[in-house]
C-alpha cells in the first residue's frame, strides 16, 4: 500500500507587499496551526519517508514546521520548484516518478492545486478548497507509485487544524 499525505502551506502573511509571493513568510497563526497538524499527524502516526515540498518560502517553513513537531530525522526532504506553480498533471507526473523504497509520500504545496490533486486522486470533488496547513490522507492500493496515474486511492481523512484546535 502507498499512502499520500496532502498538506497545503500555513497561513502566510502579506505584511510585505514589496515581498514577491514566492518569498512571503508565516504568520505566527500559521506556525501554531501547523504545529497542531504536526501533532496529529504523529498521533495518527501519518509519518512520511519522504517529504516533497515547494521550494516557495511558506512551504517550505511549513515543512521545517513539521519536520520538528514529528521529530522526523529519518525523512528525506526534497524541494521541488515545480510544486510551485505546477499543474495536477506535472504533480502526478512526479508522484509516479518516486522511488518505491518510499511507502508514505508527504507533498506540501499550493491552491488551488493541491485540491485539484486530491479530489483527482479519490475520483470525485469531495474537497472544496483544502486550508492553509490542511492534511489530506489518500491510500492506494498498490506497491507502485508508477500505478497511482491509473489508480482511485480511497480517501482517509481530511483535517483542518481548526477542527483539530476547536477539540481542545
Amino acid at each position: 500500500m502507498k499512502q499520500l499525505l496532502i498538506v497545503r502551506h500555513a497561513k502566510s502573511s502579506w505584511k510585505f507587499p514589496e515581498l514577491a509571493d514566492f518569498d512571503r513568510p508565516l504568520l505566527k497563526k500559521g506556525i501554531k496551526r501547523t504545529k497542531a497538524i504536526g501533532a496529529y499527524m504523529s498521533s495518527k502516526q501519518y509519518v512520511p519517508d519522504l517529504i516533497k515540498t515547494s521550494s516557495a518560502k511558506r512551504a517550505v517553513e511549513t515543512t521545517k514546521i513539521l519536520e520538528s513537531v514529528m521529530k522526523l530525522s529519518n525523512t528525506d526532504i526534497e524541494k521541488e520548484d515545480c510544486l510551485y506553480l505546477c499543474s495536477v498533471s506535472d504533480m502526478i507526473d512526479g508522484i509516479s516518478k518516486t522511488d518505491n523504497k518510499y511507502n508514505k509520500l508527504m507533498i506540501v504545496g499550493h491552491n488551488p492545486t493541491i485540491t485539484d490533486l486530491a479530489n483527482q486522486m479519490v475520483g470525485f470533488d469531495h474537497i472544496e478548497w483544502i486550508v492553509t496547513a490542511g492534511l489530506v490522507i489518500i491510500n492506494f492500493e498498490t506497491d507502485n507509485w508508477q500505478e497511482i496515474k491509473n489508480t482511485t486511492g480511497m480517501l482517509v481523512e481530511y483535517t483542518t487544524p481548526k477542527e483539530l484546535m476547536d477539540k481542545d
